[in-house]
């Protein structure tokens, strides 16, 4: 079947986000971190925009442990989950944010700047329970169904070596021991290795064990975020500086790997918009700069690589993320045209 120029757009805008901008080794080897579930923003878009009346859960917040306070949340991962949201909302159906820390405040800070308190409601995903198995029954309860979890720069647990031998029955588990000891098993870290344990509620229950009518998607730009499951341990380990010791185990039925991962709820709000036939002029770099500044000033929100309280993402200055934008905005009048 011949590509449709819908497709065409969705194709080019995930090859926009599908550039290491931290040089992390998202892009080495065969296949690479990128390549390995390469079709899945196509699919993951297409779930949306086929859906006849979808409901989102979209789960996000990064704490960084070396912020001032510790577990301060990145910038990184809340502008993508609002813009998503809002696509959600504009294209007339529903949307419910998710998150904890001081992303919790800075969703609900973002949302009341853009009008959109009412129509977007935030939860506290910390008032779940701890334990994973009864967490999607819970969420019902609380909020209701869902169709579409999303979790979009969300720390996820490591592999514990119960969980690993099921994942890979016939592997070796000396490399996995060795690089993930046992003290380090189950738990959720940032790149550079440290615990995030004392700020990051375990929320991965929600994709471990879900409902079997939710789609879940994973969006991350660093193996250890809830949806690089998928992608593998050996892939991580073997791409990623220190992969091993901080894949995240939990998987998601589509990947979308990406440099930065709010590039990858911008792109998949854009493409959703797109494959229903609306340019998403809400995405614009200004409106998204204002919101960033917001979110950093009151959140507050600390840039996830310097750990500073700047209006950067992954240690990247605005105009790079203006760029995409602008990119992402030309693809979908091309395609509109």
């Amino acid at each position: 079947m011949k590509p449709t120029s819908a497709d065409k757009a969705l194709d080019q805008l995930n090859a926009l986000i599908q550039v290491d901008s931290a040089g992390r080794g998202l892009a080495q080897g065969q296949p690479s971190l990128f390549s390995v579930r390469s079709q899945d923003f196509r699919h993951a878009t297409n779930a949306l925009a086929t859906h006849a009346s979808p409901r989102l859960l979209i789960l996000t917040g990064f704490p960084i442990a070396s912020a001032d306070p510790p577990g301060t949340s990145e910038t990184d991962g809340p502008p993508g989950a609002l813009f998503l949201a809002e696509t959600a909302v504009r294209l007339g159906f529903q949307a419910v944010l998710a998150a904890d820390g001081t992303a919790l405040s800075a969703l609900r800070l973002g949302l009341a700047s853009r009008g959109l308190q009412r129509d977007i409601p935030v939860i506290d995903i910390s008032s779940l329970p701890r334990e994973p198995d009864k967490q999607s029954e819970a969420l019902k309860r609380w909020q209701g169904d869902f169709t579409h979890l999303i979790s979009i720069e969300r720390a996820g647990a490591t592999h514990t070596l119960e969980t690993f031998r099921v994942a890979q029955p016939q592997a070796d588990t000396r490399p996995f021991e060795q690089q993930c000891p046992e003290a380090r098993q189950g738990k959720a870290f940032s790149m550079r290795g440290l615990d995030l344990s004392p700020w990051n509620f375990p929320a991965h229950g929600l994709f471990e064990s879900p409902d079997p009518a939710w789609v879940t998607v994973g969006i991350g730009d660093g193996g250890n975020e809830i949806g690089m499951g998928l992608a593998g341990w050996d892939l991580v380990a073997n791409r990623i500086p220190n992969g091993g010791a901080i894949a995240c185990r939990v998987k998601t039925q589509r990947l979308i790997v990406c440099g930065v991962s709010t590039w990858g709820g911008w792109a998949l709000g854009a493409g959703w918009a797109i494959a229903r036939g609306v340019r998403p002029v809400w995405l614009e770099a200004g409106r998204e700069l204002k919101l960033l500044n917001l979110m950093v000033e009151k959140g507050p929100l600390v840039d996830g690589v310097t750990a500073r309280k700047l209006a950067t993402i992954d240690g990247l200055a605005w105009y790079h993320h203006a760029r995409l934008i602008g990119a992402m905005n030309q693809v979908a009048l091309e395609a509109l045209a």
